[in-house]
């Protein structure tokens, strides 16, 4: 019989099934045949997450759902017993299309994850988040198959080795999100032939030209001090826009020009007060008005059933 679990939007999956609160472990040994069906078959479900190492059969059974949902990412995090973290066992799992690392700090030890084995892995999508971390020369040798890239690049101090041509080869690369200090050439990116999305966060543009030789779908800027993005009009392709805690920013009127929207985000804005004029948004879907100086019981009523002020994608 199946292990009582709580299906959410993750599974962390460790030695011994227990609960505490909010906290929920699933045991490796407790996912039988009925529980493995039941992972597969939830489709809320987003990533399954370790924070220490585990038996070798525990990574056998993370395998097997990935097997069936090559959608699902594989995050690793925390491993705070361990001075150093051997992720060689990613090799034996060879449906693995899609893993996240972070909450690991690189702070007293520059090599503490041996990165060097994300080549030998043929992913699809892969997020770093770790604090100090500065050699991303690894970046250089992922597969050819990479789709979507996230790099926090969070250090204190100097920079880090990273370079924006490094990325060119990715002629398969979607999605990108680039924190801070991984800009470096950033104009670059403007030749990835089928990239979509573009995430910035604190990273502030001087000039915006190099996006408009792009086919973004979706941008988001996020904790900048740009205070004027007129610029941004002209991207009218754009289908989503996020703007999150850019502290300066009080005039957003060019988003009235963008009128292929289906999505516009709104956070920490506490100089925003108003909207454009958004009735020419005829394929407007959502509206996320969070922590502004907007109020949203004052907008017209054509964008009422349209605004929330929390994002439950």
């Amino acid at each position: 019989m199946g292990a009582h679990i709580c299906f959410d939007r993750h599974i962390h999956i460790a030695n011994k099934t227990w609960s505490k609160g909010v906290l929920r472990h699933l045991g490796y040994e407790d996912i039988d045949e009925q529980t493995l069906n039941e992972i597969v078959n939830n489709k809320k479900l987003k990533w399954i997450q370790i924070s220490d190492y585990l038996p070798n059969e525990a990574y056998r059974k993370i395998d097997q759902i990935l097997s069936e949902r090559p959608d699902i990412t594989f995050r690793l995090f925390h491993f705070l017993n361990n001075d150093e973290v051997d992720i060689s066992f990613l090799m034996d799992m060879p449906h693995v299309k899609k893993v996240q690392i972070d909450c690991i700090e690189f702070k007293n030890n520059p090599k503490r994850i041996n990165l060097s084995v994300l080549a030998e892995l043929n992913l699809k999508s892969l997020h770093i988040e770790c604090f100090d971390l500065r050699d991303y020369e690894f970046i250089q040798n992922l597969s050819d198959e990479l789709e979507e890239l996230s790099i926090m690049a969070d250090t204190m101090g100097p920079g880090i080795k990273f370079d924006c041509t490094w990325l060119l080869k990715y002629k398969n690369l979607q999605t990108l999100w680039l924190g801070k200090k991984a800009k470096k050439n950033i104009e670059s990116i403007s030749q990835l032939p089928k990239l979509k999305s573009l995430s910035l966060r604190g990273i502030k543009l001087t000039d915006f030209s190099f996006l408009y030789k792009m086919n973004l779908e979706k941008l988001a800027l996020l904790w900048n001090s740009n205070n004027n993005l007129h610029e941004l009009a002209a991207l009218n392709n754009l289908k989503e826009i996020e703007l999150w805690r850019i502290n300066k920013l009080s005039d957003i009127s060019f988003i009235e020009e963008l009128t292929n929207l289906e999505i516009i985000k709104l956070q920490d804005l506490k100089h925003v007060n108003c909207l454009p004029d958004l009735r020419k948004h005829a394929n407007l879907q959502r509206l996320f008005i969070i922590d502004t100086g907007i109020d949203i019981k004052e907008l017209p009523n054509y964008l009422q059933e349209k605004v929330s002020n929390w994002d439950d994608r």
